[in-house]
């Protein structure tokens, strides 16, 4: 069968963002029920009649085709009857014009019966429509809605009419709800009048039905297919789903519920179970790298930081030789300050206290400990490392240690629920999942347990899941789950001996390689992973950094929330532009209008990406309390220090004083 979705299903798209769709998810074929919000197809604009050439060539060239258009007049309303006739010959003409087989007409828009059908009457318009629409090579198809849920009764009808050019529309949820069909009787009711179908998923509530996503509904779908199939359908089964149908928004947006019907479908198709599928990995190309050019340490106008490299430099070196860079050059200087009293990474209290807080060095040796991790769960070159997770120190480390051995990580948006992390776990291919167990208020291991129930009572690292063929590790930040590694638990599977694997693996990195996928927010379509190199990532860096432990400035501290105060993970999700900034040096900053009010300031990727400034690079968690500066207060490590001198911050254009000519824009052109 070829695959198809309704335009029905995005009703506010334009058609700039619908082919797309169709064509990046894989689809045969578009249904066409209304484009941006006109249902009357011939008067949307690809469709005018100077437009129509153009927009057949173009869906050609892109391997597409409308295989049917859909009506929305209503054959039984007699008050309407001139309208109507004339309505469908224009679409006749449309679907002409567009090398379009077919156009569907309704009986009734009503689901259920009402009793107001004649079928004479009936017969009389189908034959006088289907005269036309056979001059023109074009075949009218009745759906088996209302009265003709009915599949024996609309058999009869057709029979009677007796021309090629009308024939019938399978829904193949009506009859089966609203006259309990069995699926079979259908297809042989309908017999040689069968000529294309739409499918969605519905749920029996009480005496009503509830639509769902493919699969999540109670309607005999397989039993439904294999009848096709057997019946020899070769033709369309074209997905029919109104985003007010769904219960929760987000699941009934096109780009979740599209790629979840071609899924399904797919694997309906392939006849058997997904198999446990090996990803290919396809070796980059490597190009000599030449060395790393020497800059001597740049100061700054103030005299009291230092950059690593001249401000307009481009950092032209993969994420290690970056982080090997800066632990050679600041080797004294914290990394990371978290500020929280959470003991969730169990960091050694005498070594480090009750936070986690690390020097350059101290976070890199963190980092090979977890790139150890990745390599014994088989993560390979090239494979997709997804962490799911608020700003914690995980976070950071599944980043830097991922892209030190080659892998990509996926970011996932902290806000997905279960369908929107299925896409994305699915189209990415991602082999191991990092995350926290809930955020917000959204319990994540209770959507990994209804999305992966093979896990119940598995070990980790020993199922599989036929939906996401290519998961093969999931690593839980809080502590044990069903079917996971634990944090503590992937830490010690790298053993030392393993060392020697991650320095081959960062040695053979190419500054050009893919390090990191990000999805768009799926807003005029399906969300869309975009896939960024390291030098992409952190060329347009450039900061300023003490070589001074006394000095007390860290690239990151973490320590409140949206409301200004508590716990650090309350905070979105980390940015990776904000992960090259970690190692491009920090700026003291003492000027209160350059401070951040609010968590959204750091996190909102329109605030700091692409471009960062040269002084006071860094975003840093801590906030104003009602406009007024932060008191005075102990540092982790037991000294006292002003907090403004502290403080890290970030600069947009908009943000410099008049005559503070040490802000300068750097962005990358």
């Amino acid at each position: 069968m070829k695959l198809a979705f309704s335009t029905l299903g995005c009703p506010s798209y334009s058609w700039t963002d619908i082919y797309p769709i169709a064509k990046d998810l894989g689809f045969d074929g578009i249904e066409i029920r209304g484009i941006q919000g006109r249902a009357y197809a011939p008067g949307t604009a690809p469709f005018l009649p100077n437009r129509r050439e153009r927009t057949r060539v173009q869906l050609e060239r892109m391997g597409l085709e409308i295989p049917c258009f859909s009506s929305n007049c209503e054959l039984s309303d007699v008050s309407r009857r001139e309208e109507s006739i004339t309505e469908i010959m224009n679409y006749v003409e449309l679907a002409s014009d567009m090398g379009t087989p077919y156009v569907r007409v309704l009986v009734s828009r009503s689901i259920h019966p009402a009793g107001e059908v004649d079928d004479d009457d009936i017969v009389d318009v189908l034959t006088q429509l289907g005269g036309y629409a056979g001059v023109y090579d074009v075949t009218l198809l009745v759906e088996t809605i209302a009265e003709y849920a009915d599949t024996a009764r609309l058999a009869r009808v057709l029979d009677r009419v007796g021309m090629d050019s009308v024939g019938a529309l399978w829904d193949l949820h009506h009859p089966y709800r609203v006259f309990g069909e069995d699926p079979s009787v259908s297809v042989a009711n309908l017999g040689h009048h069968l000529h294309y179908c739409q499918v969605k998923d519905s749920v029996q509530v009480g005496d009503h039905f509830e639509y769902r996503m493919m699969g999540d509904g109670d309607l005999p779908l397989h039993a439904m297919f294999d009848a096709l199939r057997d019946a020899g359908y070769d033709g369309y089964m074209s997905f029919e789903w109104v985003t007010k149908w769904a219960r929760d928004i987000a699941v009934g947006e096109a780009g979740i519920v599209f790629p979840q019907f071609l899924g399904y479908m797919l694997d309906y198709q392939s006849g058997v179970e997904a198999p446990a599928a090996q990803p290919v990995v396809h070796e980059p190309h490597r190009t000599a790298v030449a060395p790393a050019v020497e800059f001597e340490l740049q100061h700054s106008l103030t005299n009291d930081g230092t950059y690593p490299w001249p401000k307009e430099h481009l950092i032209d070196e993969t994420f290690p030789q970056l982080l090997d860079r800066i632990c050679e050059l600041y080797p004294r200087q914290y990394a990371f300050r978290f500020t929280e009293p959470d003991s969730w990474y169990n960091p050694d209290p005498d070594v480090m206290g009750e936070y986690y807080v690390r020097t350059y060095p101290q976070f890199r040796a963190d980092v090979d400990e977890f790139a150890r991790s990745l390599i014994a769960m088989g993560v390979k070159p090239g494979d997709k490392v997804a962490i799911w997770a608020s700003n914690v120190p995980q976070w950071y480390l599944t980043f830097w240690a991922a892209v030190k051995i080659g892998a990509v990580l996926v970011t996932v948006n902290t806000g997905y629920k279960i369908h929107e992390l299925e896409y994305l776990l699915r189209q990415s291919d991602t082999h191991t999942l990092v995350m926290i167990d809930a955020y917000k208020g959204t319990s994540y291991l209770d959507i990994i347990d209804e999305l992966i129930p093979q896990i119940n009572g598995a070990k980790a690292g020993e199922w599989t899941c036929k939906k996401l063929p290519f998961l093969k590790n999931i690593v839980t930040i809080d502590g044990p789950h069903q079917g996971c590694y634990s944090w503590g638990e992937a830490l010690a599977l790298g053993t030392p001996a393993l060392q020697a694997e991650v320095e081959r693996r960062s040695a053979a990195l190419d500054k050009h390689d893919v390090c990191n996928m990000q999805y768009t927010s799926g807003t005029t379509g399906f969300p869309k992973g975009v896939m960024l190199g390291h030098r992409r990532l952190h060329g347009p860096l450039h900061g300023r950094a003490h070589d001074d432990p006394g000095a007390h400035v860290p690239l990151l501290r973490h320590g409140a929330g949206h409301d200004g105060v508590g716990d650090a993970r309350h905070h979105h999700e980390p940015h990776p532009h904000l992960l090259s900034a970690q190692v491009a040096g920090v700026h003291h900053a003492r000027e209160d209008h350059l401070l951040p009010r609010r968590a959204d300031d750091v996190h909102r990727h329109d605030e700091y990406a692409p471009g960062f400034r040269g002084d006071g690079l860094l975003p840093h968690a801590y906030w104003h309390h009602g406009g007024q500066p932060l008191p005075h207060r102990e540092d982790a490590r037991g000294g006292g220090e002003d907090e403004h001198a502290r403080h890290l911050h970030h600069l947009r254009p908009d943000r410099g004083k008049p005559g503070n000519h040490d802000v300068q824009d750097h962005r990358h052109p």
